[in-house]
């Protein structure tokens, strides 16, 4: 009876709880595998000793539009081709894309029987990004800003990129066959992170002239190895000593954990309840600010083709050498 009102209980809190979900799909949700560990701590295998040697996991995937959406057919054909215009029109007013990459070096798990354990270590490099962007913006690049004549187009691109290395411990125990439990405690340390805080951006076509106006607030934090390369680029030459080779990652320092629960109310089910990457990295080594508050003219642009160009050669068709002002 206590198990079933523990599994009533996280339903109705998950119920509650709204969630950005994803689905992924790798060898860790194989039930006999020792990659499933990563993901779950909970999960325990009938083994005495495991080893995972080198993997790589790497993941793609948006919002707002799929391939099939920018897809066209060719008329008088059974041809299909990419329609820059047909993707616009799928766009949500605000649009993610992310990118991660997992590549794990070494996992061993040990299971004590007796005892009703199981330990496990595993060392790996991960790697998230995310880009957001809104409809709009994409808009005016692609069509130019002749289609947004005395109008305001708001809103600036968001960019999140950390890669770190994660050393990470767990503990799972097994209380019969109808529950277990598990934690994991990760060691991070950071190398690369890339943060947009601010981003505020407004593009407005002049009813006039055609002319755009960018006003920016943007704030970008920053912390990259200690090379001396950013310190090189931001005084406009290279030292003379060039690169200092002092590449020094240990001040990026950080912890998370993960908890979860495995449930098997009835024989042939099993249900998985947890929590992942509950922590965070304090970023010192190399931490940096750049700012911009500013308001720039420059000329306007029309695509000089349109319809169903390639996508890659509208884009490259793009000219803002008129910009006077950066990220300073």
């Amino acid at each position: 009876m206590h198990v079933h009102k523990i599994i009533l209980g996280s339903i109705l809190l998950l119920i509650q709880l709204p969630a950005f979900t994803q689905i992924r799909i790798g060898p860790q949700f194989l039930t006999e595998v020792v990659q499933r560990s990563d993901w779950n701590p909970a999960a325990m295998q009938d083994v005495n000793v495991q080893v995972s040697l080198f993997n790589v996991q790497p993941f793609l995937g948006n919002t707002g539009f799929t391939v099939n959406d920018a897809l066209v057919e060719v008329p008088g054909t059974d041809s299909l081709e990419f329609s820059l215009d047909q993707l616009l029109s799928k766009l949500d007013e605000t649009n993610v894309i992310r990118g991660d990459l997992e590549l794990d070096y070494i996992g061993v798990a040990i299971n004590v029987k007796d005892l009703g354990m199981q330990f496990s270590l595993n060392i790996g490099s991960r790697v998230h990004s995310q880009f957001g962007y809104d409809d709009e913006l994409v808009g005016l690049l692609v069509q130019g800003n002749g289609a947004y004549i005395g109008e305001t187009v708001e809103g600036g691109p968001q960019l999140n990129i950390m890669a770190y290395t994660d050393i990470g411990v767990s503990v799972a125990k097994k209380f019969g066959n109808v529950f277990q439990v598990g934690g994991r405690l990760h060691y991070l340390n950071g190398a690369i992170a890339v943060n947009t805080l601010n981003h505020e951006a407004s593009l407005t076509t002049s009813p006039e002239f055609y002319q755009l106006e960018l006003e920016l607030d943007y704030e970008l934090m920053a912390s990259f190895p200690n090379l001396g390369v950013l310190d090189s680029l931001a005084q406009g030459v290279i030292n003379e000593t060039g690169l200092r080779p002092s590449l020094n990652l240990a001040n990026n320092h950080g912890f998370s954990f993960d908890l979860s629960t495995i449930i098997r109310p009835v024989e042939n089910m099993e249900l998985s309840i947890g929590a992942q990457g509950l922590g965070q990295i304090s970023w010192k080594n190399n931490a940096q600010k750049y700012s911009s508050q500013s308001t720039n003219s420059f000329e306007g642009y029309e695509p000089k083709n349109q319809g169903n160009e390639p996508i890659f050669e509208r884009l490259l068709e793009l000219d803002f050498g008129g910009i006077a002002d950066t990220l300073s």
